[in-house]
This record gives C-alpha cells, sequence and structure tokens, in this order.
C-alpha cells in the first residue's frame, strides 16, 4: 500500500494457486462455475483501492494462467470480472490491453444510489430510470 487506495506491485497468486489446488483435492471444483478476482478495486471507481489497468491485466493473465494450467477446457471454470463500478475510460483501455483473462465482462451499477430511497418502487418504474440502465448498457 502506497497510500490511502493506491496499492502497487505484483498480486501474489500463491494463496490462490493453494486455494484451487486445496479445493481440487476435495473435489470441490465442480461446484464452481466461475472465479472472479477483487471486488470494487480498479480504476477511480474503486473504493479501499484504486489498481491501475496495467495491475489488473497482468492479475487476471495470471488468474487465466493458473486456470488454464490446472483445468482442462471441458471442465475449467470461467473467469468473470472486473468487478467494479464502471469507469468507461478505465475498462476500455483495460479490454485494449487484455489478450486473455476474461470470459465474461461483469460491473457494479448504482442507478438508485445505495438503494436507500423510500420511493425506490417508484424510481424503479420510472421510464427515465430504464432509459438510463439502457444507454449505460449501450
Amino acid at each position: 500500500q502506497s497510500g490511502p487506495t493506491s496499492w502497487t506491485g505484483k498480486w501474489n497468486s500463491s494463496e490462490t494457486e493453494n486455494m484451487i489446488d486445496d479445493w481440487i483435492k476435495q473435489n470441490r471444483m465442480r461446484n464452481i462455475f466461475a472465479l472472479e478476482l477483487g471486488n470494487e478495486i480498479y480504476g477511480e471507481s474503486g473504493i479501499e483501492a484504486k489498481l491501475s489497468v496495467e495491475e489488473a491485466v497482468e492479475s487476471f493473465s495470471e488468474l487465466w494462467r493458473i486456470v488454464n494450467e490446472k483445468f482442462s477446457s471441458k471442465n475449467r471454470p470461467k473467469i468473470f470480472g472486473v468487478d467494479t463500478a464502471l469507469d468507461n475510460n478505465w475498462v476500455r483501455q483495460f479490454l485494449n490491453k487484455s489478450e486473455n483473462g476474461l470470459d465474461a465482462f461483469t460491473y457494479h451499477s448504482y442507478p438508485l444510489g445505495a438503494g436507500s430511497s423510500e420511493n425506490v418502487d417508484k424510481e424503479i418504474m420510472d421510464e427515465k430510470f430504464n432509459a438510463k440502465i439502457y444507454n449505460l448498457a449501450e
């Protein structure tokens, strides 16, 4: 950690590799459809950390390598990510620099904020809300 929300350095994948090995030995991988790496730690939208595109590309490539080393293409768990609030510029850079590493792109969307509004039921049925979600997906 180099600042309150700045982290640098290479991801140490050894614990993840050990965990996957344990799951394989315990025959638990049959119940695992996908793996994700991190939760809201990428780009300016990161909560506790704001990892760079380069660090994310390197980390997802490492996870991709581990998973493909341990599983055949037939039984390999999918890799989902980046699982952060949507930062279009960061995502565009990440996807352009990634040669592999993701089977599915995921992100967190909070179009209603924290969901604490007493009018959430009315807001979610509002035409403008639905248009906002549709435009975000494009």
